[in-house]
């Protein structure tokens, strides 16, 4: 077993950019904060959970994202998954303990967004656009319920603040790197054999499904 990790945050590429927030809206979730990550060129819409957030993920700047920097990510092809068959979806992890060292080899990678000498470790090796991207959420300010007062989000979706429980990934990839397997060891994250790309979000107390397919390989258990 892998211990010592929490789930920071998931992402979803959404082929239908901003087009696609009003899908989860519509469901009753709040969108809690929008980013641009300038010089990735990439975009987004975050909804809160006590715990963890999920992020729909979409291309804003095709030059940013397909430079020697961003390339190894795979973002540009993970936003184009529906023509490209790369795996959209993606699994940040944070340390309960902020002073102990990552339990999983990553190599540095450094976003353009970000302030110089700031760096994400990413699991997933460079270039394996069919793995989904695995890394860690290096200064997470630890979970969204315990933010300071002024980063404050909206947790209440249809009534209540949810607690994610368990990440279930389908993949049709042959196989996975051993990097990515192991991410099972945390006992937050199941990976099994599918005909498509899905992530399902398992919730405290889930007695309902929300099923986002086919417009995003998406749905939640809630």
């Amino acid at each position: 077993m892998i211990d010592g990790l929490e789930l920071d945050h998931l992402f979803v590429c959404a082929p239908g950019g901003a087009g696609d927030v009003p899908l989860l809206t519509g469901r009753g979730l709040e969108v809690g904060v929008r980013r641009v990550h300038r010089g990735q060129g990439t975009t987004n819409a975050c909804f809160f959970f006590n715990n963890a957030y999920l992020e729909l993920l979409w291309l804003r700047d095709e030059a940013e994202v397909r430079s020697p920097a961003v390339a190894p990510l795979c973002l540009w092809e993970r936003a184009r998954w529906r023509e490209t068959g790369a795996c959209p979806l993606g699994i940040a992890f944070r340390l309960r303990d902020s002073s102990a060292p990552w339990p999983l080899p990553a190599w540095d990678y450094a976003p353009p967004f970000l302030p110089p000498g700031n760096c994400l470790p990413i699991v997933t090796p460079p270039g394996a656009a069919g793995e989904p991207l695995v890394f860690f959420s290096a200064g997470s300010p630890g979970p969204p319920s315990a933010y300071p007062a002024e980063q404050r989000v909206p947790l209440v979706h249809n009534g209540r603040q949810l607690t994610l429980r368990k990440v279930y990934l389908e993949t049709p990839a042959d196989a996975l790197s051993a990097e990515v397997r192991r991410i099972e060891q945390t006992g937050l994250v199941s990976i099994q054999r599918g005909s498509l790309y899905h992530m399902r979000l398992e919730f405290d107390g889930a007695g309902e499904e929300e099923d986002f397919r086919p417009a995003l390989p998406l749905s939640l258990q809630w």
